[in-house]
């Protein structure tokens, strides 16, 4: 089972059900896949349309970034590959009508299951820092999943 996630609904969604620690997949294409377990920060920020891509005068838009900090070897392969995952594990229960519920309590629904966040992102500025440190990335798009069963 897959339900997606507005990008608006996002920072609430982690807020309400996930918590701000999560794990974040790089890789640069030629080696396997890096992942890192960090906190992530929801911010907002102004973002100017591209004049490349826009011929109208659009006004600055807000738009939901995620702040975090990556060691040096995860920004070295974001330099060859700005893309990531961010994954929170499975840990927030879901109706099967769609409607989030939160943990578990003693009172457990039999039309509940547990799933795991999984958040495409992109990197905000096109290099990384040197050495490691903070991050800027903007979500792409986000689902909730059920685990596959045997």
């Amino acid at each position: 089972m897959t339900i997606r996630v507005s990008l608006d609904d996002l920072p609430e969604t982690v807020s309400l059900h996930y918590g701000t620690s999560a794990y974040i997949i790089t890789s640069a294409g030629i080696l396997s896949p890096r992942v890192t377990n960090v906190e992530v920060i929801f911010d907002q920020v102004i973002v100017e349309p591209n004049p490349v891509d826009n011929n109208t005068n659009e006004p600055k838009q807000q738009q939901t970034i995620i702040r975090t900090r990556l060691g040096k070897s995860a920004c070295k392969e974001l330099k060859a590959n700005q893309n990531l995952t961010i994954l929170w594990p499975a840990n927030s229960y879901v109706s099967t009508n769609g409607a989030t519920g939160g943990k578990r309590e003693n009172n457990e629904e039999k039309d509940t299951m547990v799933l795991s966040l999984i958040v495409d992102e992109r990197l905000l500025t096109n290099i990384p820092p040197e050495g490691g440190g903070e991050i800027e990335i903007v979500p792409l798009s986000a689902m909730q999943h059920a685990p596959r069963t045997l």
